[in-house]
């Protein structure tokens, strides 16, 4: 066997690496609270909290502890030769979420699970996992409740239009500027809005000068928004046309309306043409303007178109009639003495020649022409013939007299003209019948 020099066995050990120390191996106890977290070191899980975990090697090790609903807690964790044993202690932090609330309008209270938290907007940012109840309230508007469940830290968002506990009323008329009562109370002029309206009946009430009274119950809910426009009616106006003289005919934009006096009602406001017309008299017209709920007159005095014709007869008591048609009848004077009558006054619309014709019974009629001239007064001043004409028999127990009747009083006596100038009165006791005698027509030539 070949021997190596002591050279080569020297350079044979240099060559040879030496083999480590043995590590010193140490030990960590974790405690949580609370209890029951799950252990991890540098990746390894060991168990659940507490826990001792043996055999790791000095050094550094990194700890992860993690439980449901609560944040993941790390540490780093030193072992040396010296201290070769360590205890970890872990307060664990639940987990949070984060909860934003926003209202319209602002400045609405939030509970939370019922307690008070503020006014929103507001951020809760300490809510933890699970579920809640969150709570809004604020004066005039309907509370809310919302239901939500936090399962992390996630943020979110509540956004909430809260709804009136009154109606709202935006109120508008035609015309404009209509005075508004809302359950007896004055709340301004159209147009406007009308809020914090309680729930239910309320009585509306809109007026304007000239104008029908508009009223309406209305039936709203809370958080109820309406709109209403009330169309007010105009209150008509009266019209009455008086003319002197009386009787004219009454015509308004050329319709006839009746013969004066005549009220005309229920006119709208605006502008009329009234007319008036009479015969005998010149018409006369002119433009009204009526206002909404106006009551007015208008009076025509209205002017003879013609001229006027006056009678005086002898006797009284005679029918005049002009061409053909009757106008009146004279009268006697308060002195029966005389024999001339008052003076007959009669209008003549129409100017030019007219036939006068005068009658009374026993006497003979006469005719007169006149000409009539334009606001002149013409005068006829006759005295009739009297004619003698039997025109009444009466019966007695023993004689029958003929003649013209004069009179038959309320007690039955009768008087008659017997001849011309004789009367004879025939006592009621002593008459059987009175007969009407007809004049005989005069024969035809």
């Amino acid at each position: 066997m070949r021997r190596l020099s002591f050279i080569a066995l020297l350079a044979l050990a240099a060559s040879v690496t030496a083999a480590p120390p043995p590590q010193p191996l140490g030990q960590l106890s974790v405690t949580t609270t609370p209890k029951g977290a799950s252990i991890a070191v540098d990746g390894t899980k060991y168990g659940n909290a507490p826990a001792t975990i043996p055999n790791l090697s000095t050094g550094d090790h990194l700890v992860v502890v993690t439980l449901a609903d609560y944040e993941e807690a790390r540490r780093t964790v030193t072992l040396t030769e010296a201290a070769p044993t360590a205890t970890l202690e872990l307060q664990l932090e639940p987990v949070v979420g984060l909860i934003l609330v926003h209202t319209a309008p602002k400045g609405a209270e939030v509970q939370l699970n019922g307690a008070d938290r503020g006014k929103t907007p507001l951020l809760l940012s300490d809510v933890p996992v699970g579920k809640h109840r969150v709570q809004l309230s604020i004066p005039g508007y309907q509370p809310k409740t919302i239901d939500l469940t936090v399962k992390d830290r996630t943020p979110q968002k509540i956004d909430v239009s809260m709804t009136s506990d009154s109606a709202k009323l935006t109120l508008g008329s035609d015309p404009t500027g209509a005075g508004v009562i809302l359950n007896g109370i004055d709340k301004g002029k159209t147009p406007c809005t009308l809020d914090r309206i309680p729930a239910g009946d309320s009585k509306l009430e809109i007026s304007m000068t000239g104008f029908e009274p508009y009223v309406q119950t209305l039936k709203l809910a809370a958080g109820q928004q309406e709109t209403l426009t009330a169309v007010l009616k105009p209150i008509p106006s009266t019209l009455t046309v008086i003319s002197i003289p009386p009787k004219a005919r009454v015509y308004v934009n050329d319709q006839f309306k009746g013969e004066s006096p005549v009220t005309l009602k229920n006119m709208a406001p605006g502008s009329y043409r009234v007319r008036a017309e009479l015969k005998g008299f010149e018409a006369d017209a002119r433009p009204v303007e009526l206002k909404q709920a106006q009551e007015i007159s208008e009076e025509f005095r209205l002017a003879k178109a013609g001229g006027g014709l006056e009678v005086i007869t002898d006797p009284p008591g005679v029918t005049v009639l002009i061409d053909g048609k009757e106008a009146g009848t004279t009268a006697a004077k308060a002195n029966d003495a005389e024999t001339t009558s008052q003076p007959l006054e009669i209008d003549l619309p129409a100017l030019g020649e007219h036939e006068v014709q005068l009658v009374k019974k026993g006497y003979a009629n006469k005719v007169v022409k006149i000409e009539i001239e334009k606001d002149k007064t013409a005068t006829v001043k006759e005295t009739l013939t009297r004619r003698f004409v039997v025109d009444c028999e009466v019966t007695t127990a023993t004689d029958v007299y003929r003649g013209v009747l004069v009179e038959k009083d309320v007690v039955g006596n009768v008087t008659l003209e017997i001849k011309p100038g004789v009367i004879k009165t025939i006592l009621a006791k002593d008459v059987r019948t009175v007969l009407p005698i007809k004049e005989k027509p005069a024969p035809k030539k």
